[in-house]
């Protein structure tokens, strides 16, 4: 078995190596960790002081459009924008980290008994590429099978005949 990557295959205008993709890989996790720690203790201190100041404290509930506007006192307000400043970090984190992922395609091949991978690293590199082209074409067979068959249990065929020419 030989183990063939991808990278950037479709993307114009990148060339980057596996090397350069696992490094940044790690960069990104280790950044994801530190900042989920310091997530994690923001929210803790603003539980805190909503145990000290308020008789019904809660945990911060993360919502795209409903972020706080009113706060009782300047320290309240710092300590939510401190826990959505980092968690606003995190969320463009996971998505640079996702990016990285989808850049990369990893291969599996069979070889014959001799054969040396990487002797014929550029044979191995053209066999993923055509695989990698085909089943893009059998993705493309089954998604316009599903778009035009309706979802229909009847048994009658005229009944999916009707469906199948509506």
């Amino acid at each position: 078995m030989a183990q063939v990557v991808l990278v950037d295959e479709y993307k114009k205008g990148k060339s980057r190596s596996f090397e350069s993709i696992k490094n940044e890989a790690f960069s990104i996790q280790n950044r994801l960790l530190s900042i989920r720690e310091q997530l994690k203790l923001a929210e803790d201190k603003y539980f805190k002081f909503q145990q000290a100041t308020k008789k019904n404290p809660r945990q911060l509930k993360y919502r795209k459009a409903k972020r706080r506007k009113k706060f009782s006192n300047t320290e309240e307000e710092r300590l939510y924008r401190l826990c959505y400043s980092h968690y606003d970090h995190k969320i463009r984190l996971k998505k640079k980290k996702n990016k990285l992922i989808h850049a990369v395609t990893f291969f599996t091949i069979s070889i014959a008994p001799g054969e040396d991978p990487t002797k014929l690293n550029g044979k191995f590199i053209k066999f993923a590429k055509d695989y990698h082209e085909r089943w893009r074409i059998e993705n493309g067979f089954r998604d316009t099978k599903y778009q035009f068959l309706h979802k229909s249990r009847s048994q009658k065929s005229t009944r999916r005949q009707f469906y199948w020419i509506a």
